[in-house]
């Protein structure tokens, strides 16, 4: 399912909090939502958004994308750099409040919300993550035995560079039976044609076999040939073998993270499109607790986990979008993912 499409609004005014409400409520009907649940992700919207001007300090941004499940669901993410705190769950009690006012707002999006997560410490910022699901369920319930339970969880965040419409990094994933296959594509430069040459190679990545990654990746190297190319990286994640197969050509970076330590995946060098380029596949033990992450270079590589106490353990989609919050480079597209297998 291709994730490329992802909205991005900055909020740090009153008056940007209905911008974000519209934005996520036109999403939410794309993806399928019906209008109560459409009021749902509405209302997230708006607490969310109003939170970030009072408390963030100068403010923040909203993310909400079209998640990969079995039926229509969308995530809301709010980011900052905030104050912060050590005790977020708290905030979620009605009543409770740093601003003067009725201190109902995350009281709200956990109600209204199937799934809500925060994360924030002291001096560091804040990020909170609601997932609106059709037809909704309690939040934080398991789906039933032998369904996406024992799937592998994916999430990311995908954003062009500042002043662009069309972003010139893609991905997505492909799920089948417990594993999951993951593409990350940046088309060179920014842009429309950026985005073409990115959105080939998630094309051919939808339609053909994964048995063998770098046939997959000489099967993009032609499809983008009549493009400018792309840095480009596929991996299949086996929960059944505890690995993952990973083959990549140009800047992707892709990192495996648990209690063991932290395992750096090596793409080749070249770009898919222009030719030459040998691809190889290699396979790396993936831990229980391991989470892996992919992204494009409009993220700095020098990051860790360890440096985020806890996060390990939340959804891949909050996972990806505070690193994108603190270790984006502000002049590139960037796109970064995460997965685990529970």
């Amino acid at each position: 399912m291709d994730m490329e499409a992802m909205i991005r609004v900055v909020v740090d005014d009153p008056s940007q909090v209905g911008s974000a409400r519209r934005a996520v409520v036109s999403l939410a009907r794309a993806a399928g939502l019906d209008d109560s649940d459409a009021g749902r992700a509405a209302t997230v919207a708006t607490e969310l958004g109003t939170n970030l001007v009072k408390h963030a300090v100068p403010g923040g941004e909203l993310l909400a994308r079209q998640a990969d499940d079995e039926v229509p669901t969308v995530e809301i993410v709010a980011l900052d750099r905030g104050p912060g705190g050590d005790r977020p769950m708290d905030w979620l009690s009605d009543g409770f409040t740093t601003a003067g006012s009725a201190g109902t707002g995350l009281g709200a999006v956990d109600r209204a919300a199937d799934v809500f997560e925060i994360v924030s410490a002291a001096g560091a910022g804040t990020a909170a993550l609601a997932r609106i699901v059709r037809g909704g369920r309690p939040a934080g319930t398991v789906r039933r035995p032998g369904s996406a339970a024992k799937r592998t969880v994916v999430g990311g965040v995908s954003v062009p560079v500042d002043g662009e419409i069309h972003n010139g990094d893609a991905w997505s994933s492909r799920r089948e039976g417990p594993g999951m296959a993951i593409v990350v594509a940046d088309g060179l430069g920014h842009g429309e044609e950026a985005a073409r040459a990115s959105r080939a190679a998630i094309e051919t990545f939808e339609r053909a076999p994964l048995d063998d990654l770098v046939e997959l990746l000489q099967r993009m190297d032609g499809r983008l040939h009549s493009t400018r190319g792309a840095a480009v990286a596929i991996a299949w994640l086996d929960p059944t073998r505890s690995s993952v197969r990973y083959a990549g050509i140009g800047n992707i970076s892709a990192t495996i993270a648990s209690s063991q330590g932290t395992r750096s995946l090596v793409s080749v060098n070249g770009t898919v499109g222009q030719g030459g380029a040998r691809p190889r596949e290699l396979t790396e033990p993936l831990p229980r607790d391991a989470v892996f992450v992919m992204h494009s270079d409009g993220a700095k590589s020098h990051w860790t986990l360890d440096a985020y106490p806890g996060l390990a353990r939340r959804q891949p989609t909050l996972v990806s979008a505070v690193l994108y919050r603190d270790h984006r480079r502000q002049r590139d597209d960037v796109t970064i993912v995460a997965a685990r297998v529970p």
